[in-house]
C-alpha cells in the first residue's frame, strides 16, 4: 500500500504544536486576520462591539453560504473568495480564524453567517481530535439570517480591555472597509512609525503607488522604518539607509513576499532586491539632477551614500562634510571630533579637506607614528577645513596633517615644533613653524587620570596646557560609574599638575600630612597655620605654617578651576 501525506503526519499532534505556535498570541495579529479577510470578502464595513465577557466582529461581506464554505473557514490551508484576483494576488494561506482559535484568552467563538451558526470551544479543538473532527455535527441553523459574517468571542475581560485599546493607539491596520468599534467610526489614519517627513519622490511600483521620503526623527516613532500596505496589513521593514525610508501601498498583484502566515515581516529575496533596486535608480535621479540641488539637504545624501555607495560615489556630485572646529572650548576627548552639522559640498568646488588622524614624526623618521586626536589644536594655523564623512575619496584632495615637536622640555612636554600639510604617505615638502602652541597628539583617553592620557604636547607654557587643554583626554563615559565621580577624579589629577608647575601651593583640602610633605623637614610636627585673605573674599588664598622645629613656609591655596 503507497503511505500517503496523511499517514506520514500526527494530524493531533501537528494541529496542536505546529499550527498553534504559526502564531504570536497576540491580539493584534488575530484581529489583523480577520479585517484581512473581510476585506477580501468584499466588505464595506466592519462593526465591533464589547461586552465584559468578550466581542463581537461582523462584516457585510459575501459570508458562509452553506456548511461547504464554513469547512473551507476551518481548514488549514483552505480558502474561497469571491473574488478571482485574492487568490492570485495575496495568495491566503487559509489559517486566518486559526489566530483566533489559537489565541490562549479566548474561551469559545460562535461562526454565524446566512442562516448556520457553529460555536467552538477552544480547548476542545486543539485537543480533542474528534470534537475538532466532528464540528458539522454541532451546526447549528439561525432563525434569522445574519448578513455576511459575524464572530461571537468569549475571552478574559483584560483582552476586552485590550480590544478597546487597540485602535486608539499605533496600528498595524490601514483597509479599506469602514470600521466601528463601539460604535466609533475609526478614522484611517497612517501611524506616525509609517509617516514620512519629507516626501522626496513619488511614483508607481509595479502598478502600486510608491512614496519615497525622508524621516529626520530617528529613533523616534519608529524614525528608519518604512512601510508596505499589504492590502491593509502595514508591515515594517528598512531599507538601512538612516532616515531614507519608503511607503508602499500594494493594492495589485505580489511586488514583494510577506513571511506567512503573519506577514509581519517580508521574505528577503530577489523580489525585494527588484524593490530597493527600483528606490535606489529613482533617489539618485532626484538627489542628483541639477533642477533640485538647491532643495538637497546633506543628510539626504548621507543615507544614499550609506544605502547605494557605489553609485553615490560614481554618479554623485556632491559629497558630505563636518567642519573641524576652530577656537571651541575642549571639556572632553568627544570634542575633538568635527562638528556635528552636515555640509552638503560639491567635487568641483571642495575646500580645505583634512584627514581624521595626525602623522607626528619624530626626528627624520620619514614614516611617522599615527595619532587618533588632536586636529583641533592645529586648526587655528591652518584655518577653515573639513572631515569628508561620506563621499569617493580617490575624487578628493584630502591632507594629512604631520608635526615634528620640537626638543624635549624638563617638565616632559616637547617644544612647539614644526607642522605641514601632506597628501600623500610621505611627509610634507614645506614645513613651518608652530606659531599657536599648544599643540598636541594622543590616542587613548582617560576616565580617571590626566596622566594615564598618552599626550604628545608641544607648548612653551604647560601651565596653560593643563588649565585650559588637558581636558581633551577625558572620557567622560564610564559603565559603572558616576560622570561627577570621574570628573571630580580626572579634574583633581589636573590640579596635581599645576599645582608641581606652580610651586609652593597646595589644595584647599588639604590635611596635615599634605602640608608636612612640604615643608624642609618632612617629619617635624606642624604646630601652627595662619591663614592670609585677598581683600573683598571670605576664603583664605594662602597659608603660612609653622613645624615643632621652626620651620615656616607659606604655600598658596589652589582649588579646582
Amino acid at each position: 500500500m503507497t503511505p500517503t501525506l496523511t499517514s506520514l503526519v500526527d494530524t493531533q499532534r501537528f494541529r496542536q504544536s505546529v499550527v498553534r505556535r504559526l502564531f504570536t498570541n497576540k491580539l493584534p495579529e488575530a484581529i489583523g486576520e480577520l479585517l484581512q479577510n473581510a476585506q477580501r470578502a468584499g466588505a464595506k464595513n466592519i462593526y465591533i462591539t464589547t461586552h465584559e465577557t468578550g466581542f463581537r466582529f461582523q462584516d457585510d461581506g459575501h459570508g458562509l453560504r452553506d456548511t461547504t464554505v464554513f469547512h473551507t473557514l476551518l481548514q488549514i490551508a483552505a480558502t474561497h473568495y469571491d473574488d478571482p484576483t485574492v487568490e492570485s494576488n495575496q495568495d491566503p494561506m487559509g489559517v486566518g480564524v486559526h489566530a483566533l482559535l489559537a489565541h490562549t484568552s479566548i474561551k469559545s467563538i460562535t461562526f454565524c453567517s446566512g442562516i448556520l451558526r457553529l460555536t467552538i470551544d477552544t480547548h476542545q479543538w486543539w485537543t480533542d481530535e474528534v470534537y475538532a473532527s466532528t464540528w458539522a455535527e454541532r451546526m447549528e441553523y439561525h432563525p434569522e439570517s445574519v448578513q455576511g459574517l459575524s464572530i461571537e468571542v468569549t475571552c478574559t475581560s483584560e483582552l476586552v480591555c485590550e480590544l478597546r485599546l487597540l485602535f486608539n493607539k499605533d496600528q498595524n491596520y490601514y483597509y479599506t472597509p469602514q470600521i466601528w468599534i463601539d460604535e466609533k467610526k475609526i478614522i484611517p489614519l497612517l501611524p506616525q512609525w509609517a509617516q514620512l517627513d519629507h516626501v522626496l519622490v513619488r511614483t508607481k511600483f509595479e502598478g502600486n503607488t510608491l512614496i519615497i521620503g525622508y524621516k529626520s526623527r530617528i529613533g523616534i516613532w519608529g524614525g528608519g522604518l518604512s512601510c508596505i500596505n499589504w492590502y491593509g496589513q502595514l508591515i515594517k521593514t528598512s531599507l538601512n539607509a538612516g532616515g531614507l525610508c519608503f511607503y508602499l501601498h500594494v493594492t495589485s498583484g505580489r511586488p514583494v513576499n510577506p513571511v506567512a502566515p503573519t506577514r509581519a515581516s517580508l521574505i528577503q529575496d530577489e523580489a525585494l532586491n527588484i524593490l530597493h533596486r527600483f528606490i535606489g535608480q529613482k533617489l539618485s535621479n532626484y538627489l542628483f539632477d541639477p533642477l533640485n540641488e538647491a532643495f538637497i539637504q546633506p543628510s539626504w545624501v548621507h543615507d544614499y551614500y550609506l544605502f547605494a555607495p557605489s553609485d553615490a560615489e560614481q554618479v554623485s556630485p556632491y559629497f558630505v562634510a563636518r567642519q573641524w572646529p576652530n577656537g571651541m572650548k575642549v571639556e572632553s576627548v568627544d570634542d575633538m571630533g568635527p562638528e556635528e552639522n552636515l555640509i552638503l559640498l560639491r567635487y568641483t568646488d571642495q575646500p580645505r579637506i583634512i584627514n581624521s588622524e595626525i602623522m607626528i614624526q619624530h626626528g627624520s623618521d620619514n614614516k611617522g607614528q599615527v595619532y587618533r586626536y588632536g586636529i583641533p589644536s592645529f586648526i587655528p594655523m591652518i584655518g577653515t577645513s573639513y572631515e569628508c564623512l561620506c563621499g569617493n575619496r580617490d575624487r578628493l584632495n584630502i591632507q594629512t596633517i604631520w608635526w615634528n615637536p620640537g626638543d624635549r622640555r624638563a617638565d616632559s612636554f616637547n617644544e612647539p615644533g614644526i607642522w605641514g600639510l601632506s597628501t600623500n604617505a610621505n611627509p610634507p615638502e614645506i614645513w613651518s613653524e608652530v606659531t599657536r602652541a599648544p599643540v598636541y597628539g594622543f590616542n587613548d583617553a582617560d576616565c580617571w587620570e590626566v596622566g594615564a592620557v598618552d599626550f604628545m604636547v608641544g607648548c612653551t607654557d604647560p601651565l596653560a596646557f593643563y588649565r585650559h587643554k588637558a581636558w581633551a583626554g577625558f572620557d567622560q563615559h564610564h559603565e559603572d560609574h558616576s560622570y561627577d565621580e570621574i570628573y571630580e577624579s580626572y579634574d583633581e589629577s589636573r590640579m596635581v599638575y599645576i599645582r608641581q608647575l606652580m610651586g609652593n601651593c597646595i589644595s584647599p583640602d588639604c590635611n596635615l600630612f599634605d602640608i608636612q610633605r612640604h615643608m624642609e623637614n618632612k617629619s617635624s610636627r606642624i604646630i601652627s597655620i595662619h591663614y592670609h585673605y585677598t581683600d573683598g573674599y571670605i576664603l583664605p588664598s594662602a597659608i603660612t605654617t609653622r613645624n615643632e622645629v621652626g620651620q615656616e613656609k607659606k604655600l598658596s591655596l589652589v582649588g579646582r578651576e
